[in-house]
């Protein structure tokens, strides 16, 4: 998820096709930063009128949280840091909704240097962070 500069084409998955989000509906193919955010709003983990830059604000207010989480693991051959804190600690109250979880989890690609997800989680185990990885912190 690049939130400037030049914007890849996401091949949104088949379930997720037809989704809407600020009037635009979601077909074949989108940039990945309106592909995530459109899931999580359709998922109820951010209300309805969350922009793409305050998606972004929060994803890094997540990881810059004191309270964070870091840990490092490899997924499909490539180095992954991951964060994991508190949604109370990262998005506004008016961006969550009665339906939001507890837990926030963005996901980094070390190598490639962007952001590749975040999402609201249960908890830990239900984020797909692999048990093999390394918690720092």
């Amino acid at each position: 998820m690049r939130p400037e500069g030049p914007k890849s084409r996401y091949q949104v998955p088949l379930r997720d096709r037809g989704l809407a989000y600020r009037g635009r509906t979601l077909g074949a193919r989108v940039d990945s930063l309106t592909y995530h955010l459109a899931k999580r709003v359709s998922d109820r983990q951010w209300a309805e009128d969350t922009t793409p830059a305050q998606y972004i604000e929060d994803l890094r207010r997540a990881v810059r949280a004191p309270v964070a989480r870091l840990a490092v693991y490899l997924r499909r051959g490539g180095p992954i840091a991951a964060t994991l804190t508190r949604t109370s600690a990262a998005v506004p109250t008016a961006r969550r909704t009665l339906a939001s979880l507890p837990e926030m989890l963005v996901i980094y690609s070390a190598d490639r240097g962007i952001i590749l997800s975040g999402y609201q989680a249960s908890r830990l185990e239900a984020t797909g962070v692999p048990q093999e990885a390394r918690w720092l912190k």
